[in-house]
């Protein structure tokens, strides 16, 4: 038995060529589908589209102690202040939409495609019967989640979004003003079911806030080792569920029990 939860030892390319068409129907079928096609969305439509952007950014971090002042290094007999670090990001993003809007104004979206619920939860066949994420139809063209299974996916997947949505931001900003671009809170394509769910505007500030502070965090367990970890909460203690350190794909702290690090879930298949 495969993962897609059929035997494929006899045809297995056209066991995997099927539920790849099936999935490509539902894109096709969803907002990103008819966007491409020509559909205006709030006076937005599609000029291009680029297929893994490759980007490198390089994101200033300020160091600041309790009482607002530089971080103390010291080495043998040697001390520094040390104010900012420097942390440099390279990857290639899975989808850049180029927009113009009714009025002129250009515009960048990232959108990042996750197959989570696409390969033994999913069923073609009878949606209902399948994974969570197959509940809401591509043709919801709202970019709202419908349910709790979107709205998970999209808060695990957050400070990634903004990290690309920041590189974007950074690019635009190197060009001479007339043919700087806006760059449009981000979105995830979701394989499951053809749609696009898409952070709002203060959702995105809200990430930036918690993806700086999770940087800064990073640099000063790197510059001081020695460094103590957060106290652990009690089990099954809500407040963790939205903290920056436990949510995510690498989970620096986390209630008692649980375990840290890379977080692999069910089902997660990217």
């Amino acid at each position: 038995m495969s993962e897609f939860g059929h035997d494929l030892s006899s045809d297995a390319g056209a066991v995997i060529a099927d539920r790849l068409t099936h999935l490509a129907e539902l894109i096709d079928q969803g907002l990103l589908g008819q966007m491409v096609r020509g559909l205006a969305v709030d006076g937005w439509t599609v000029e291009e589209v680029r297929t893994e952007l490759p980007f490198f950014h390089r994101e200033q971090i300020v160091l600041e102690t309790d009482y607002g002042g530089p971080v103390m290094l010291t080495h043998r007999r040697t001390a520094a202040q040390l104010r900012t670090v420097s942390m440099d990001f390279s990857g290639r993003a899975d989808l850049v939409l180029a927009l113009v809007h009714e009025s002129g104004q250009g515009a960048l979206q990232v959108v990042d495609l996750k197959t989570r619920g696409c390969l033994a939860s999913f069923n073609p066949a009878d949606p209902s019967l399948g994974d969570a994420l197959q509940e809401a139809p591509p043709t919801c063209f709202s970019t709202v989640p419908q349910n709790s299974s979107e709205t998970e996916l999209l808060a695990e997947h957050r400070l990634q979004l903004t990290l690309y949505s920041l590189a974007l931001q950074a690019q635009e900003a190197k060009k001479p003003a007339e043919q700087q671009r806006v760059v449009l809170p981000p979105a995830l394509l979701v394989g499951a079911n053809g749609r696009m769910i898409q952070l709002t505007a203060d959702e995105v500030k809200a990430a930036q806030k918690d993806l700086e502070d999770h940087l800064a965090w990073r640099a000063a367990l790197h510059l001081n080792p020695g460094l103590e970890a957060p106290p652990r909460l009690a089990s099954g203690n809500s407040t963790c569920w939205s903290c920056a350190y436990y949510r995510g794909d690498l989970r620096r702290c986390a209630p008692e029990g649980e375990s840290l690090g890379l977080v692999v879930k069910p089902g997660d298949e990217r």
